[in-house]
């Protein structure tokens, strides 16, 4: 074999283009047409190479959710330092900008939540997402003076926090109306500012 060793470098380049490719296909086709075959025509390499990196179509979504999570989550809420306070609007406006800094990607998430039921490799990549987002809210929450009468029911808090952001977000995916991406970011910030942050703090015995 000829030619200058491929490096790690190389092998992290491939695979990146190759997730690009997978997540392009996906917002096209959906999951039942996403195939080895079509990722590796879009990227421009043979099925072999797709099947080297990510060895079968389970396991190349695992690969696409968690990748596309992280960078949802990387580029939003990751942003403010862990352990930092962390008003809720301003959380909101973080998760809003992880969410809407990318169409394609957000059209891939929707077909990634699609196959959690059936993919243990999306599920566990979803489930590792809302850990770590809900951390950041519960943080958030507490921050703005809401509290609970115990952990199952601020745990309760969050995960209506978090489904409200991210399904207002999938909404617009399917149903649009002539509204940006900026616009439902307003929208979801709106919404949880009367919701959480404009009323008296929630006080429970």
């Amino acid at each position: 074999m000829s030619g200058k060793p491929r490096t790690l470098e190389f092998w992290d380049a491939r695979r990146e283009g190759l997730l690009r490719a997978a997540r392009a296909e996906l917002a096209e086709t959906g999951v039942e047409g996403l195939t080895l075959e079509r990722v590796a025509r879009r990227a421009g390499v043979s099925k072999g190479a797709v099947q080297y990196a990510f060895g079968s179509k389970d396991q190349l979504l695992g690969e696409l959710a968690h990748d596309t999570l992280f960078s949802i989550y990387t580029d939003g809420v990751a942003a403010h330092r862990e352990g930092e306070p962390i008003a809720l609007t301003e959380l909101v406006d973080a998760l809003s900008r992880g969410l809407a800094s990318d169409e394609g990607r957000l059209v891939a998430l929707v077909a990634l939540m699609a196959t959690a039921r059936r993919s243990d490799a999306t599920r566990d990549a979803l489930a590792s997402f809302y850990v770590q987002t809900d951390a950041r809210i519960a943080q958030a929450l507490t921050d703005a003076g809401v509290t609970t009468s115990g952990d199952q029911e601020l745990a309760e808090v969050v995960r209506g926090t978090r489904g409200a952001v991210l399904g207002m977000f999938v909404h617009w995916v399917v149903h649009p109306q002539g509204r940006s991406l900026d616009d439902v970011a307003r929208e979801v910030r709106g919404m949880l500012t009367r919701l959480l942050v404009g009323q008296e703090p929630v006080r429970t015995a």
